[in-house]
């Protein structure tokens, strides 16, 4: 496992975007006209991991170098706008464990571009991916693990703000709370991806 006694590395300091929750498809318009301009955009989608049946997406988290927003999953029209939007623009996803997140997408409304053939994402960098070419041996390649090893820092609990049952849910308050926990989520993996990037490269270099 990692060196946990390492002194911390430094994230860069930038000044957090504001959360900008999408619901309608006027609110959705200046996102799809981002995805056909952005080169890379880190992606998080929220949902309940079922594997039995069509998982229900509670959320898409997206943040650019400069914009932040949550695509609230009470829309299914804007959704399938996301889905379309992300599946035919040329943007490169960044994302932890990526597969997840493409599952959750492909199985609501996807399917019938996964029967076209070709690409049906573009991934630019996954965090799990190149953690565990770092460190083969690591038994643990969770994002919070990661982001706690190399910047000493504790990304909040997602049980903390799940509602009374334990279980994520759609629309009210808990939304606007997953929305401020994304941001927090995307924001780590791009830190990560930076120190995984620099490690690559080292490991290049020695080669």
């Amino acid at each position: 496992e990692g060196n946990k006694d390492q002194a911390p590395n430094q994230r860069e300091k930038t000044v957090d975007p504001s959360i900008q929750v999408i619901r309608t498809r006027e609110q959705l318009e200046p996102v799809l006209a981002a995805l056909q301009v952005e080169s890379s955009i880190v992606l998080k989608v929220f949902h309940d991991d079922s594997h039995r049946s069509t998982p229900i997406v509670y959320g898409i988290c997206l943040l650019s170098t400069e914009v932040y927003w949550y695509i609230a999953g009470t829309n299914k029209e804007v959704l399938s706008s996301v889905f379309s939007a992300l599946h035919e623009s040329q943007v490169e996803l960044v994302g932890h464990d990526l597969k997840t997140d493409y599952y959750a997408l492909l199985s609501n409304g996807m399917e019938h571009m996964a029967m076209q053939g070709g690409a049906w994402f573009h991934t630019g960098f996954d965090t799990a991916i190149a953690a565990y070419l770092v460190e083969p041996g690591r038994s643990k390649y969770q994002l919070e693990t990661l982001y706690l090893e190399y910047y000493h820092e504790e990304l909040p609990a997602l049980n903390a703000i799940l509602a009374e049952t334990g279980q994520l849910s759609l629309g009210g308050e808990e939304e606007n709370r997953l929305a401020e926990y994304g941001l927090g989520w995307c924001q780590a993996v791009a830190a990560v991806k930076a120190i995984l990037e620099e490690r690559i490269k080292s490991i290049a270099l020695e080669e």
